[in-house]
């Protein structure tokens, strides 16, 4: 820090034309780098001071953290300590969750926001609670004007209102204050409302003040109208309204409403009929049976005179037509035949092959081979000087095989052997003379 700061000094230094920084001003620069860590320090202080507090769950204790002057925080209003916790510690909570760390604590500018929050949050909780008590005297006063003004106040943030249900507003909403009337009235100050956030607001009729802390002698007062209740009514005489305006808006719709009415009463008609003709099924099929059934046997026997007019051609259609059939399909054989002749070769010389195989196993194995087999392979049974000459071939063909396999064996180790004497002339173990007298 010292060293940044110094340089910056340096150069401004430079940017006013002086080549050095007196001694004053090194010393100057030291004591206000000194001053901002020691703030510094005592700021860290104050935050754990804080999260400690908000911890603890104590409104008073927070506040008193809040207003420690190294914190430097604006805006700390004893009346909203309630909120500060309430608002800090939800901050912090959803910190808490957000980076899967339960230790983790509010910096300066976090709380800092949540201080602005919770200030603005008063402000508008009071001009709600001040909307609310407007509307419930305007409602009294029974000024049609005075309450849709009310009610269409951004403060209170009710939707649907409409300048043209106003006196229908008047009139429901003082219906609903006599009801409450009727009840019984409590005579206590206090309203408490449910604001922005899930918070609860409670407002003081007599001083037109509030705050965030439930008084000790809290009654909710039975005579004014909360803004869920407002919010209801207001939204049943606009709904009404509404539906009234979209009946007036409507006639061609409700005239085509009336005609399908009456479509559906030809349809019933219809269906009646139809219901009557569904119960002479029985009869009406019995009828249509025996007309098809005349139909069709005129024209069986009308068809059945013809081909007896035309037997001849009929036979000789018939022939002409089997024997295309059987020509086709011998064709289509033979010429499958002829695309497969290699695989049909294939078939024969393994079946041929197998055959072979197995007759040779039977005379060898089989004490009484059969004559067949015995015929087949009588010309093997014959030994002839031929024969012996080739076993002796044999045998000499498989001694040299023999001689050059050890051979070539011994050829090996003579060069393993080697290998390992060049190893270890190269590594200087041996010397060139113990190479050639042991070779």
């Amino acid at each position: 820090r010292y060293l940044d700061e110094l340089m910056k000094l340096k150069a401004q230094a430079h940017a006013e034309n002086n080549k050095f920084i007196t001694w004053n001003d090194i010393q100057a620069c030291v004591d206000h780098v000194n001053l901002v860590v020691q703030e510094e320090h005592e700021r860290i202080l104050a935050i754990g001071l804080i999260n400690e507090a908000l911890d603890e769950g104590d409104a008073q204790k927070t506040l008193q953290a809040l207003q420690i002057p190294a914190a430097k925080l604006e805006g700390v209003l004893a009346e909203v300590a309630q909120h500060y916790q309430d608002t800090l510690i939800r901050a912090k909570r959803e910190k808490a969750q957000e980076t899967q760390d339960e230790s983790a604590v509010l910096w300066l500018d976090e709380i800092q926001g949540g201080i602005w929050q919770s200030n603005k949050d008063s402000q508008e909780a009071q001009r709600f609670a001040l909307g609310i008590f407007a509307i419930n005297e305007a409602v009294e006063s029974g000024d049609v004007g005075k309450t849709l003004s009310a009610l269409r106040s951004p403060d209170v943030g009710l939707y649907g209102v409409i300048p043209e249900c106003g006196e229908t507003y008047q009139s429901d909403l003082a219906e609903a204050k006599k009801k409450k009337l009727a009840a019984g009235d409590n005579k206590s100050k206090w309203v408490k409302h449910w604001v922005k956030g899930g918070y609860y607001y409670y407002h003081n009729l007599e001083t037109k003040g509030g705050g965030w802390d439930e008084p000790a002698d809290f009654v909710q007062n039975s005579m004014q109208l909360s803004r869920e209740e407002i919010q209801s009514s207001i939204s049943g005489v606009t709904a009404a309204y509404n539906r009234e305006q979209l009946w007036l808006a409507n006639e061609g719709l409700i005239t085509k409403l009336q005609a399908c009415c009456r479509g559906y009463l030809v349809r019933q008609e219809f269906r009646s009929r139809m219901n009557f003709l569904k119960k002479q099924i029985p009869a009406i099929t019995c009828i249509q049976s025996q007309w098809r059934g005349y139909k069709q046997k005129k024209a069986y026997q009308d068809r059945l005179a013809y081909l007896r007019s035309h037997k001849d051609e009929v036979v000789k259609i018939q022939s002409l037509a089997r024997m295309h059939q059987a020509r086709k399909r011998y064709r289509d054989r033979l010429q499958y035949f002829r695309d497969h002749i290699n695989d049909i070769i294939k078939i024969q010389a393994f079946i041929r092959a197998n055959k072979a195989r197995d007759d040779y196993k039977t005379l060898i194995n089989a004490e009484d081979p059969p004559m067949v087999v015995v015929r087949k392979f009588v010309h093997l049974l014959d030994q002839s000087d031929q024969d012996f000459q080739e076993e002796l071939d044999l045998m000499k063909m498989r001694e040299e095989v023999i001689t050059l396999i050890r051979s070539n064996q011994q050829l090996e180790n003579d060069l393993n052997l080697m290998d390992i004497k060049i190893g270890l002339l190269v590594k200087n173990k041996i010397t060139l003379q113990d190479v050639v007298s042991h070779s």
